[in-house]
């Protein structure tokens, strides 16, 4: 079950035709070490987190995952130039009109004065918003391994600092698993964090927090406001260079919706900028030096095991921004917390293929692995082994996963789980 639990299948899916899909196995571990009695750190650099790989094969059948993926991006780039025309009189004329006035236009957007204006603007907002960027690393716990050895296993990203009282947010993928974090300021200067609040599984966000003394902190823009073609820059932790980094692009889609992890991932902002092994929880900013997006995910590459390049993710600061403050005021964003909610911890969202090889009778759903004991789905009812297969009298699909469901469920209230059990349709009512 661990391997299961460590892997995740990707399926394809459609929102309104603009869903963005992809498959990508997530980054391997490093060879583990020979060294006997002594203690090892597994790193792994957080990868923006892709579309997924195949279940490891802890069942009797192993799954056969079909995905599919579609995408869909616009640029939108501005025409530059103009002709200032003047009537000139004619000399025979003996009353000639004065020649009409060639005064210098104020420049547009689309003139080439305003994009080296922009270009420049960009530059100062990148220096503004570089001393707030940090790196995060993110430490599990000690194991001893199939060798004998003692490991340690280490996830690196980038974070951002969001408050003077010392908030970082970034991915939760960075995080997940840890149990102790150090953050690296932009200066070199390693500081302890502790452990906040996530938002998982509902998005990618995670909120770690750190001693306040020194620290720049940027503040969240409008990303309602972007259009395509806007140029945008990825600052990012120190990844691989070990120094924080920036890679310049222009947002190349907007809203896009994106499957991962059994998850469709919303609101979600497209750019072509280069994306590397750390920088998974980088700020992705404007020409006026807000910060209007957290990256989240990278397509690597398409359905066909072909490459695909320029292609990165964000998660929108609209879609975040009553999450992060709900975070920093209270210690938690309220969310349907019922103990199956995590994908491949708690339940599998179900591919048609997957539930074919392991002889299940429906093709949908969330097939329930654990549930923890004296949780709202426990005192519920939900077994292990029950499939879901509707919340609130809406079936779970494709374009409908389990968790985006149980995400429509309001605070305070219950929700009705349609649970397929032994061949019997049961209807559950579990108070979060």
């Amino acid at each position: 079950m661990g391997g299961l639990l460590r892997h995740m299948l990707a399926h394809p899916a459609s929102i309104l035709g603009r869903a963005l899909f992809v498959s990508q196995a997530l980054a391997s571990a490093p060879p583990r070490s020979r060294n006997p009695g002594k203690i090892r750190r597994q790193g792994r650099q957080a990868w923006p987190e892709e579309g997924g790989s195949s279940i490891a094969s802890s069942f009797a059948t192993p799954a056969a995952a079909l995905l599919t993926a579609a995408l869909a991006i616009g640029l939108l780039s501005g025409a530059v130039g103009g002709v200032i025309g003047a009537r000139l009189a004619d000399t025979d004329d003996p009353d000639p009109s004065p020649p009409l006035a060639t005064t210098t236009p104020t420049p547009t957007r689309d003139t080439p004065e305003a994009a080296r204006n922009l270009d420049e603007q960009l530059r100062e907002a990148i220096q503004r918003v570089l001393p707030a960027i940090v790196t995060v690393f993110a430490d599990g716990p000690e194991r001893v391994d199939a060798d004998g050895n003692l490991v340690q296993s280490r996830s690196i990203g980038s974070g951002i600092i969001i408050s003077d009282s010392g908030h970082v947010l970034t991915n939760f993928h960075v995080i997940d698993g840890a149990e102790s974090f150090i953050v690296v300021l932009s200066n070199g200067e390693q500081r302890p964090a502790s452990y906040v609040s996530d938002d998982s599984p509902f998005t990618d966000l995670a909120v770690l927090r750190i001693a306040p003394q020194g620290l720049r902190s940027v503040r969240l823009g409008d990303s309602s406001a972007l259009r395509l073609g806007d140029p945008v820059a990825v600052l990012t932790g120190q990844g691989f260079t070990g120094s924080n980094s920036v890679k310049l692009g222009v947002i190349s889609g907007l809203d896009v919706s994106w499957p991962r992890n059994g998850v469709l991932l919303d609101e979600l902002i497209a750019t072509d900028a280069a994306v590397n092994t750390g920088d998974s929880g980088s700020a992705l900013i404007t020409a006026d030096g807000e910060v209007v997006g957290l990256l989240t995910t990278v397509v690597h590459e398409g359905p066909d095991g072909q490459p695909i390049q320029g292609v990165a993710l964000a998660q929108s600061s609209n879609s975040l921004r009553d999450i992060i403050s709900d975070i920093l005021t209270f210690g938690v964003h309220p969310r349907p917390r019922i103990g199956i909610e995590r994908p491949f911890r708690g339940h599998i969202e179900l591919t048609p293929e997957f539930a074919a090889a392991q002889g299940l009778p429906v093709s949908f759903g969330a097939w329930v692995l654990f549930v923890p004991p004296g949780s709202p789905a426990a005192v519920a009812g939900v077994l292990e082994g029950d499939i879901v297969v509707g919340v609130g009298g809406v079936a779970v699909d494709f374009d409908r996963p389990f968790v985006n469901l149980l995400e429509l469920v309001s605070p305070g209230e219950s929700a009705e789980l349609e649970i397929l059990r032994d061949d019997q349709l049961l209807r559950l009512i579990v108070s979060p």
